[in-house]
């Protein structure tokens, strides 16, 4: 059975549903956390129809009053505060990310040129030291930018993947295609169970306490060097236990 969140509509008699793709579940506790679609549904009886695809995340539907179930009118008084309101928060989220970039002092030399940031970055100076252009390596669980900045790849389909939120399937597909493409370099977040409680406490405890990639990685790689990316993200840079650390 799929879980769901919903929204009920009065004036339309109509339910908004968030309905779970178990394609993309490992269990039926993780919900609609994972990949989903909302379904509207009539109060009347009649067939549910689907609006949005499920191949991401859909999740709190929410109904937006129309012309037909509230009086325009009764906005026109306010509507010059509406406008001031509207500009100033979008003004103030995007300068936001602005903001943030021009109080970066810290340069970081990377394959796809120099870039700055907030914080001290000691990641990317060793992988790009270790691993050539084009080769494969694993950010596990994940930080794609690496993968993007160093000019290396992923040896699987998932730039992205998490406990509880991927299947036992993928995990066992990405484990097949680090042991067979000879992986020489992880970078493993030690930490990042400890941001599942406030970011997706949804999450079952099960997913956390059995994670076959972490189990694989830990069996066959050594730690080398503890490293942190200039948000704080934690990494311990892990080699083939054949291989000396560098």
């Amino acid at each position: 059975e799929r879980r769901s969140s919903t929204k009920w509509q009065a004036s339309l008699r109509r339910l908004a549903c968030v309905s779970g793709n178990l394609q993309y579940v490992s269990n039926e506790e993780f919900g609609n956390h994972a990949a989903s679609s909302v379904w509207i549904v009539p109060a009347d009886g009649g067939k549910p129809f689907r609006v949005s695809d499920d191949k991401a995340l859909n999740m709190s539907p929410a109904w937006l009053l129309g012309g037909r179930a509230f009086p325009l009118r009764l906005l026109r008084p306010v509507r010059p505060l509406i406008a001031t309101y509207i500009v100033t928060a979008l003004l103030a989220f995007g300068l936001a990310p602005l903001f943030g970039a021009l109080t970066a002092r810290d340069e970081i030399t990377t394959r796809r040129g120099v870039i700055r940031t907030r914080g001290k970055d000691t990641v990317i100076d060793l992988l790009q030291a270790r691993a050539a252009t084009g080769e494969t390596i694993l950010v596990y669980p994940y930080l794609p930018l690496y993968y993007y900045l160093s000019r290396t790849f992923s040896p699987s389909r998932f730039d992205y993947f998490q406990p509880g939120m991927n299947t036992e399937e993928q995990a066992h597909e990405i484990i097949r295609q680090v042991a067979e493409r000879h992986v020489r370099v992880i970078l493993f977040e030690i930490a990042f169970q400890e941001k599942i409680p406030h970011s997706w406490p949804g999450t079952p405890l099960s997913a956390i306490r059995n994670d076959p990639v972490a189990d694989y990685i830990v069996r066959n790689y050594r730690a080398c060097k503890p490293l942190e990316s200039p948000a704080g993200w934690r990494f311990l840079f892990m080699v083939p236990k054949d291989l000396a650390c560098p």
